[in-house]
């Protein structure tokens, strides 16, 4: 049987969690829901560093990411009646991001091939890694389709489970297993490879 590792909690999404209690969270959905405007400006300014750096991971230019992270708040307000849960906010908010960009994405095929994840970001992600590593590894990862990109993302840098990610991207759970294994396995190959260079 297939078991999820424990104490999978991604650094972003602690910290987004960290800085709204659940009670004012509740609070501000609560509000939201009327159309108060204090509660869901309240709203766009928490979250809105996380949703533009969702998209921008996805979409790679502050233009498009902005534009996503505009659709995804609209969309989100439009849609917040159907929200039973208020504590899911956070988890839904994101599933929208990630849905519109990748959308935004596919139809923009001139960026089909851009990486997700620079060598930058790789290095916030894995700081014990020499500047070599990192660059070799931000190297494989371009080689990686955006599918394999995405769910990669997901799952190492937001800390998302598989079934968190099949919701998000509206998958099969072995389909994400699958993405998750051949996306590592391809790293490795080029990662072993590029080692084998130097």
């Amino acid at each position: 049987m297939n078991r999820e590792p424990a104490g999978r909690e991604s650094t972003t999404r602690a910290n987004t969690d960290a800085l709204l209690a659940p009670d004012a969270l509740r609070a501000l959905i609560a509000g939201a829901k009327k159309r108060d405007e204090d509660a869901l400006t309240a709203l766009v300014t928490h979250f809105h560093r996380h949703i533009y750096l969702t998209a921008y991971a996805i979409m790679r230019t502050p233009e498009d990411a902005e534009d996503v992270t505009q659709d995804t708040f609209l969309k989100a307000f439009a849609k917040l009646h159907t929200l039973e849960h208020p504590d899911a906010f956070p988890a839904w908010l994101t599933t929208i991001a990630t849905r519109l960009a990748i959308d935004k994405n596919r139809r923009k095929t001139r960026l089909a091939e851009t990486p997700l994840i620079t060598a930058q970001e790789q290095a916030r992600l894995d700081p014990r890694r020499d500047p070599t590593e990192r660059m070799i590894l931000a190297e494989a990862l371009e080689t990686l389709s955006s599918a394999h990109r995405a769910t990669l993302l997901l799952y190492e840098r937001d800390g998302y489970d598989y079934k968190e990610i099949a919701e998000i991207l509206n998958i099969p759970i072995g389909t994400v297993k699958s993405r998750l294994a051949n996306a590592k396995r391809l790293l490795r190959e080029v990662f072993e490879s590029r080692e084998d260079d130097r």
